[in-house]
């Protein structure tokens, strides 16, 4: 396995908008982070040599999807550190999924600030500077659900756009294509009619004699809120770890 180090210093001003992300305790007495740092660079995630070479220490890393993007920003600080992290971490299916390439490593080369509170700071740091994709919900205008399914959709329409999958998995791929096609139609109604509702009861006039229908329309208002609601969750809903794996594993054959 081919890596560089690079050595350096990472300095930043803990301010604004993130230190208020920050508990008390984290920001009480952190105006100013510096962090001495060593960085393993062309890591290539999730294969045994790679596991096999990494130290049991704390560490911070991002993973890179194909186009270098930083799609996950993590912290490893348990007993065995990164060595642990990197064989067990929850995400691994997602990172397939975003065509993870690269596993960028972080050490914290200071003794003095080895310290896992000052790196979990540097972590948060990074990811509402970054807004990796597959740190939960830091995109405040999506969840990350919805990049998922996203990503899913796009992976599905190009493996249907030909025709190279084996019969039974494109049978299998064409019925999870069916389920989101429903999904979301079912979720884009909702909306419209949640949408018109709300315009009916901004631009409805409100006096004495036409309370009562003004009431109606905030209960029905109420109704198709719900309606809406209940249409996002059964469509995030669609990110299941078995339909993940199913699409991984299609494109997988389809793109050798």
């Amino acid at each position: 396995m081919l890596t560089s180090k690079i050595t350096g210093n990472i300095e930043i001003q803990i301010s604004g908008n993130f230190t208020n992300n920050l508990n008390k305790d984290q920001s009480a007495q952190i105006k100013t982070l510096s962090f001495d740092f060593s960085q393993d660079e062309k890591v290539y995630p999730w294969s045994r040599s790679v596991h096999l070479s990494l130290p049991e220490r704390i560490g911070l890393y991002f993973v890179k999807d194909d186009k270098g993007e930083v799609i996950y920003v993590g912290l490893a600080n348990g007993q065995e550190g990164l060595y642990s992290r990197h064989s067990t971490h929850e995400k691994k299916d997602l990172f397939e999924l975003f065509n993870a390439k690269e596993l960028v490593v972080f050490f914290c080369d200071d003794l003095e600030k080895d310290d896992p509170g000052k790196i979990a700071v540097l972590e948060r740091y990074f990811i509402y500077t970054l807004e990796p994709v597959l740190n939960n919900d830091i995109k405040r205008s999506k969840s990350t659900n919805s990049f998922v399914i996203e990503m899913m959709a796009q992976k599905i329409e190009e493996m249907l756009s030909t025709s190279k999958l084996p019969l039974e998995i494109n049978t299998k791929i064409v019925e999870l294509e069916q389920n989101l096609t429903e999904l979301k139609e079912v979720e884009t109604l909702a909306r419209e009619n949640y949408n018109n509702m709300l315009e009916k009861i901004i631009s409805h006039p409100v006096n004495l004699s036409e309370k009562d229908k003004h009431i109606n329309l905030l209960k029905k208002g109420e109704v198709f809120k719900k309606a809406y609601e209940k249409s996002m969750e059964d469509l995030e809903q669609f990110a299941t770890k078995a339909n993940i794996i199913e699409v991984n594993m299609a494109f997988m054959a389809w793109n050798k």
